[in-house]
């Protein structure tokens, strides 16, 4: 147990929207070279609302999360997603070390879901062999050059969804290469049901009371379950899953309408969902829409599409 539970929590919820290398994709990504050491932030404990991954080329590198301490050796890699509580190391990454963040928004505009984010028995570490390191090392330099190059050209857009898609396989691969599997307790297995629950049966809008009876719990267990591994309840957890699922259908689906995409994901009120999706984003599905149409070609007819109505 590392002790600093007590200590008051810095709110890093705009963090990445200050650090992001892209002018509307929260992504931040950087490789640390010789004479370049780590900006050290102060080691208090805060919440990432984003995943970070951190690679460790030399050494090792003791970070704290979810109130333990974890050791990550060279050849390595750290991950937290988010809501989990993160104290920094003391000392910086060394050189050929490199950081990796972003956020759900930003895994919405890729072609698919990585498992390994989303693994309900979550393992903090994962190594990396050698002919992987050095074809990571490669992809995390394109995505921080392309994400930097689109302020200026925005058709660069592309090439990082493309670079960034091929980095999360790659890591996405190497997690599940783990010779050993982590030590998983009881709540953590309930919680993964429920998110496979949810993954299966998000379109049909299950119940938070029958999610709870499937997971062999009550509503006000499964509640605070939920809150525990994800910081929202059972239904802000099931409405940010459908509104996941809209943005890879209006990125990535077959041209078509907001009434569309409402009825394939359940809603009988498009007006209802349309609330719901600006509600969870800020955004209202045309402005999302237009925002990332520069991503591909298909977004420019798609942008009008897709309206309100």
């Amino acid at each position: 147990m590392v002790p600093w539970a007590k200590t008051a929590m810095i709110e890093t919820s705009h963090l990445l929207h200050q650090l992001t290398q892209h002018p509307t994709i929260n992504v931040y990504a950087r490789c640390f070279g010789e004479g370049e050491p780590e900006r050290q932030r102060p080691a208090t404990p805060h919440r990432h609302p984003y995943y970070l991954l951190l690679y460790v080329a030399q050494g090792q590198s003791q970070q704290g999360v979810d109130l333990q301490e974890v050791a990550v050796k060279a050849g390595e890699v750290f991950l937290m997603v988010p809501h989990q509580i993160h104290v920094p190391a003391k000392q910086p990454l060394p050189p050929g070390s490199w950081q990796l963040v972003f956020d759900d928004e930003c895994v919405a505009r890729l072609p698919q879901a990585y498992p390994f984010l989303r693994n309900p028995w979550h393992q903090p570490v994962f190594g990396l062999a050698g002919d992987a390191q050095s074809r990571v090392q490669v992809l995390v330099e394109a995505v921080q050059t392309t994400a930097a190059e689109a302020r200026r050209a925005p058709a660069a857009t592309s090439l990082l969804l493309a670079y960034l898609h091929t980095l999360l396989c790659e890591l996405n691969y190497a997690y599940f290469q783990a010779e050993s599997s982590p030590v998983v307790e009881a709540s953590m297995r309930q919680f993964g049901h429920f998110k496979q629950l949810v993954d299966e049966q998000f379109a049909h809008q299950p119940s938070v009371s029958a999610l709870a009876q499937a997971v062999g719990v009550s509503g006000r267990v499964l509640g605070r379950l939920v809150q525990r591994y994800t910081g929202v309840s059972p239904k802000q957890y099931l409405h940010r899953r459908l509104v996941l699922e809209a943005q890879r259908l209006l990125l990535h689906g077959p041209l078509c309408s907001v009434k569309e995409v409402a009825y394939r994901l359940g809603f009988n009120d498009p007006h209802y969902f349309s609330r719901l999706f600006r509600q969870q984003t800020g955004q209202s599905v045309t402005e999302f829409v237009q925002l990332t149409h520069h991503s591909s070609p298909i977004l420019a007819t798609l942008s009008s599409a897709a309206g309100e109505g």
